[in-house]
């Protein structure tokens, strides 16, 4: 982290020269994605989207592209996932219906 310059704090990753930070989060519970509702972000990852449900991913995907720091910044949502397992039927007709 220091050759980055950021500080690992409290789950989180902390840039303060840029005033950035990467929080890590998870949504074990179906109700989980509500602790990210309301956030103002820039970039949101979801790593193996295939153990989200639909709901949660729409829902934590809507706080991007809210942010004022950057006026040429829409957001983006990331997506990644574990290909070729029980799972990623799921993936790919929810990819269907998002695009």
């Amino acid at each position: 982290m220091p050759r980055l310059g950021g500080e690992f704090k409290n789950k989180r990753v902390k840039f303060p020269d840029v005033a950035s930070e990467i929080r890590f989060g998870h949504c074990q519970d179906p109700s989980d994605f509500s602790t990210y509702i309301g956030w103002d972000v820039d970039l949101i990852d979801f790593e193996q989207v295939e153990l989200f449900t639909q709901k949660q991913f729409a829902e934590i995907s809507a706080a991007t592209g809210r942010s004022t720091k950057y006026s040429d910044w829409r957001g983006l949502v990331l997506a990644t996932e574990n290909p070729g397992g029980p799972l990623s039927d799921f993936v790919n007709r929810f990819s269907y219906v998002a695009i």
